[in-house]
């Protein structure tokens, strides 16, 4: 053993590269779905949240041109972390759009939800607040490209 250690990321990065992002956020996705079908719809929910904030950050990622999530990520406020993603203003639009409330709908139970779904009773999270989410992130069979995951989709 040579007793170097291995370097870590530069400095104001996390050692977390986007291509491993790119491929985590899907992952989440699928597993949610999976979960859903087995019942287990909080976790389903608590796993599309996860999901969306990785997608946030591989948009950031993508938006600065970086291979590496920068430190700034390492918080879990999605309404922060969206100012970071250069798109922030395209959900200031007046009137209010779809979009706009399936953005606001998954940020209320990402800062007042996601935390508590670790610990609480699946029964806690109901299938109607499950199904929320799920539309918010992917969109109603009637409009799906007002869902989250297309509008930043659009932008990696």
């Amino acid at each position: 053993m040579s007793g170097k250690s291995k370097p870590g990321p530069p400095q104001g990065f996390i050692g977390t590269a986007l291509t491993d992002l790119e491929v985590a956020w899907r992952e989440r996705i699928e597993e949610a779905e999976v979960l859903e079908t087995a019942g287990f719809h909080s976790t389903a929910a608590a796993l599309r949240l996860y999901a969306l904030e990785i997608l946030v950050k591989v948009v950031i990622c993508k938006h600065l041109g970086l291979s590496l999530l920068p430190v700034v990520c390492k918080k879990h406020e999605l309404v922060n972390l969206i100012i970071h993603t250069g798109l922030w203003k395209e959900l200031q639009v007046d009137p209010p759009t779809r979009l706009l409330a399936n953005w606001d709908i998954l940020a209320n139970y990402s800062e007042s939800r996601l935390n508590d779904l670790r610990y609480e009773p699946r029964e806690k999270l109901t299938e109607a607040d499950a199904t929320r989410i799920k539309e918010a992130l992917h969109g109603s069979e009637q409009h799906p490209d007002d869902g989250v995951v297309a509008w930043l989709s659009k932008h990696i």
